[in-house]
């Protein structure tokens, strides 16, 4: 099966609805992340199919929770995800995405410079100094982050970021429940939680959400 038509039934068994014209810009997406991971290591998966749905069809996973026009915040994002692909399938979104290792920034900027990508903004720099700048304060509508942390260690650093009643966002693993049932977020309040499995590997994934008081 080709990559078009696998990428296509991994969304359908998702249940994600993403317009036919975004597909070629995804596996465009991921045509370049494995020359530059070739040359540079930027991610551990190698293997092409696991790529598609590990980097690909994970990312897309968070679309049905992200309002039209959504300020988005991509924090920790290394390779670009979730944030790229989900910018690729939903122009709308204004997206900024944070990270610190310069070779992983540099390749987000070739992705929006290569795919034409409009209103992304690439910053490499470590969270804790991002959050510092008055000017970002209360500036985004949502804060997503994947494969970064425990979310009680990062929430006091996003909340200020956070316009009232905006969404913080983690995307998790099959710790994602226990994190839920135990970890209390200070001026947060829990929203959703939404559990699903990858459509090929059938690895476990938590959408946790919580929105600002």
């Amino acid at each position: 099966m080709d990559e078009l038509r696998l990428l296509a039934q991994g969304l359908e068994k998702l249940g994600l609805d993403v317009e036919p014209e975004s597909l070629p810009r995804l596996i465009a997406f991921l045509d370049l992340l494995q020359r530059w991971n070739d040359r540079h290591n930027l991610t551990a998966i190698r293997d092409r199919r696991q790529a598609l749905e590990k980097h690909l069809l994970d990312s897309l996973t968070p679309l049905p929770l992200l309002p039209a026009g959504v300020r988005l915040l991509d924090f920790g994002s290394g390779a670009g995800l979730p944030g790229l692909p989900l910018k690729i399938v939903r122009p709308d979104i204004e997206l900024c995405s944070v990270e610190s290792v310069g070779k992983k920034a540099v390749f987000q900027r070739q992705v929006v410079r290569q795919l034409r990508l409009r209103r992304v903004e690439v910053v490499q720099q470590r969270l804790e100094r991002f959050a510092e700048a008055a000017e970002r304060q209360g500036s985004f509508d949502g804060v997503i982050f994947r494969a970064v942390g425990r979310v009680a260690d990062f929430a006091p650093l996003v909340l200020p970021l956070l316009a009232d009643g905006g969404y913080l966002i983690a995307m998790k693993g099959a710790e994602g429940e226990t994190e839920w049932a135990d970890l209390p977020v200070a001026g947060l309040v829990r929203e959703k939680k939404v559990g699903l499995v990858l459509p090929f590997s059938a690895a476990s994934r938590w959408l946790l959400v919580w929105k600002k008081q």
